[in-house]
């Protein structure tokens, strides 16, 4: 894969996994502890495919897509994570 595409699919790959964890964020105010953390348990396992399926690939290959909050130097859209949230309290 080319790094244009590579890009966009890291890109796409960090918007699935943060719907994900926007949902869980917005669970977590509803659901008692114990049904919480079971479905995080759930979560992990999409997230943990997301990252290490996808994203550790990609990064193995293009270590300048790696994001500088796991160390490297590619600077993710703080707005994005923002605009996500709001789509998942928007349409979920």
């Amino acid at each position: 894969m080319n790094k244009k595409i590579a890009e966009k699919t890291v890109r796409v790959a960090q918007m699935s996994s943060m719907i994900l964890d926007a949902q869980l964020r917005e669970l977590k105010d509803v659901l008692d502890e114990t049904e919480f953390k079971e479905l995080s348990k759930r979560f992990a396992k999409p997230m943990g495919y997301i990252y290490y399926e996808i994203l550790a690939p990609i990064w193995d290959e293009y270590s300048e897509l790696l994001p500088d909050k796991l160390g490297g130097s590619y600077k993710i859209n703080d707005e994005m994570y923002h605009e996500v949230q709001l789509l998942v309290k928007k349409y979920a």
